[in-house]
């Protein structure tokens, strides 16, 4: 298992808990951490809510709610999630299975069934982490944009609401890779996908999409939050230096085209495609800035427009 591994339980059965609890800080070690929860609704107020702060999720079926189905389906690649049920049935297992779980286990749960299901889990997890992470920023990669697209459009979908793109171009990079070298490049790119992580939500994804271009998905977004949140990270990004541990002190900017699902379109290529063309016309306007794709506009000016005729 890796260095760092923390772990949620959440049970209702207090006894049960207690059990699943110690053989959980058992197997994670001295370089992780095990929290127990006997009630959802203490999970999901606290400010770390969401099974993406965990790197496995231990959880009853007795939570197979709609709030707990609605986390399910935004389980990102890094966190494992297992399922303990006293009812179980093929059903469930194959329901719970294809919205994400790793497993799922038939109480009273042994305690070698348990060791089993925590050591697949974060093995499998594991795996297909390596498959998904982009080895020169350590950032998610386009396999898994894919992947997160897919689900954010079924979450659209199913709750009438939209969610944001953001393609993000480093500017003027090659000037900087041809002045300080590939590998200098190489660094500066690390540690902007390092940025772009911090000032975005976090619910939010970021992945390298190629080269020096990055795109953010933002998760249930309207158009003026996926503005805010991408002129904070392009403030973020112009007002520090680079790289000064490594001796340089380097400035650089980004341009940054927003586009939203279902507005601009309800494709995947189409709304990344979108989101492109809104930067590239960033470009054009002498860089480091936002602009919104032009359905995008157009849709909050008749917005805009039918409000005042209603006054």
């Amino acid at each position: 298992m890796s260095n760092y591994c923390r772990v949620l339980i959440i049970e209702k059965n207090l006894l049960e808990l207690e059990q699943y609890s110690e053989w959980a800080k058992d197997l994670v070690g001295r370089g992780g951490g095990v929290d127990g929860m006997d009630q959802i609704p203490s999970f999901f107020d606290n400010k770390k809510a969401g099974f993406n702060f965990y790197r496995l999720v231990l959880v009853s079926e007795e939570y197979s709610g709609k709030i707990l189905l609605e986390h399910f389906r935004r389980v990102k690649s890094a966190t494992s999630v297992v399922v303990f049920s006293g009812q179980a049935t093929v059903e469930k297992a194959v329901e719970f299975i294809q919205l994400g779980a790793q497993d799922y286990l038939t109480k009273p749960v042994s305690e070698g069934a348990f060791r089993r299901a925590v050591r697949r889990a974060l093995d499998k997890k594991d795996m297909i982490s390596a498959c998904y992470v982009d080895d020169g920023t350590g950032l998610y990669n386009t396999r898994y944009l894919d992947y997160v697209l897919d689900q954010e459009m079924v979450q659209a979908e199913v709750n009438r609401e939209s969610f944001a793109v953001l393609f993000i171009d480093a500017d003027c990079f090659k000037e900087i890779n041809d002045e300080y070298g590939h590998l200098v490049g190489t660094a500066l790119l690390r540690e902007l996908g390092g940025q772009l992580r911090k000032y975005v939500r976090e619910k939010d994804t970021v992945f390298r999409y190629g080269g020096d271009e990055f795109v953010v998905v933002l998760s249930s977004c309207d158009l003026y939050t996926a503005m805010t949140v991408a002129e904070r990270v392009r403030e973020s990004v112009a007002g520090r230096f680079y790289l000064i541990n490594e001796g340089y002190k380097i400035k650089m900017t980004i341009s940054i085209g927003v586009a939203l699902f279902p507005q601009n379109s309800k494709t995947k290529d189409g709304v990344i495609e979108a989101a492109d063309q809104a930067m590239y016309q960033a470009k054009k306007l002498d860089r480091n800035r936002v602009v919104v794709s032009r359905e995008c506009l157009q849709i909050k000016k008749i917005r805009e427009y039918g409000r005042l005729q209603a006054k």
